[in-house]
């Protein structure tokens, strides 16, 4: 039997454009996409209340733009160290794709899971997808990285533009392991009493008014 690869959704609730999705679906294999809810690793830099809105809604995007390639969306909850290791008994899966996140404590993470998964065999790959341009790539003419925005801005206009946005994977084999532990409870991600309505609740007396949540709303904005 085929092992499944996971794909972990993280800052990249989206289908198209995304360089690790298309990769992963371009195996073949079968696909488990989850979304790991982690106020563990991020410490005091865990989302508060509008961010939670904003991710309730825009995981509801995601599932349905998923179903719609024939996959599923897997919702989960604790530190994503400790959930990605659950799903790799599970499943049987051996490797993990996923798109960079570059605050210290998710490039720390990343590099405890690259530490931790290797000597089990498990290929951790990581792909550019939440940035236009990778800081680590963008350097002055001392080789180091830039300090204040302006001239790094305008080095990254100098030079080669990023590509069209690409589109999202044609379909997919998913897969749905059977959940064992720790299923993310319905409106987990969103604080009590403020799943709705579609045009925001309030938070701190001002209303998140006319504002749209979901890839989709933004490619047309585009």
């Amino acid at each position: 039997m085929t092992t499944p690869i996971i794909y972990w959704f993280r800052q990249d609730l989206r289908t198209r454009d995304l360089p690790g999705l298309i990769a992963a679906a371009a195996t073949g294999r079968p696909l488990l996409a989850c979304y790991i809810l982690d106020d563990i690793s991020p410490g005091d830099a865990r989302p508060g209340e509008a961010s939670r809105w904003w991710l309730h809604h825009s995981l509801q995007s995601l599932s349905a733009e998923l179903s719609a390639l024939g996959g599923r969306l897997l919702l989960r909850s604790g530190a994503a160290a400790d959930v990605l290791d659950r799903l790799l008994r599970e499943t049987g899966a051996t490797e993990i794709f996923c798109s960079r996140v570059y605050q210290p404590w998710a490039t720390h993470l990343e590099q405890s899971l690259h530490d931790k998964l290797s000597p089990r065999g498990v290929t951790f790959r990581r792909f550019a997808g939440s940035l236009l341009f990778d800081p680590d790539r963008v350097k002055n003419r001392s080789g180091a990285p830039f300090k204040v925005f302006t001239p790094f801005w305008r080095h990254c206009r100098s030079g080669q533009l990023p590509q069209h946005p690409g589109r999202s994977p044609r379909t997919y084999s998913g897969t749905r392991p059977r959940p064992t532990r720790r299923i993310l409870p319905t409106g987990a991600c969103c604080p009590p009493n403020r799943t709705g309505p579609a045009n925001g609740p309030n938070f701190g007396g001002r209303a998140l008014r006319g504002h749209t949540t979901g890839c989709g709303h933004s490619w047309q904005a585009l």
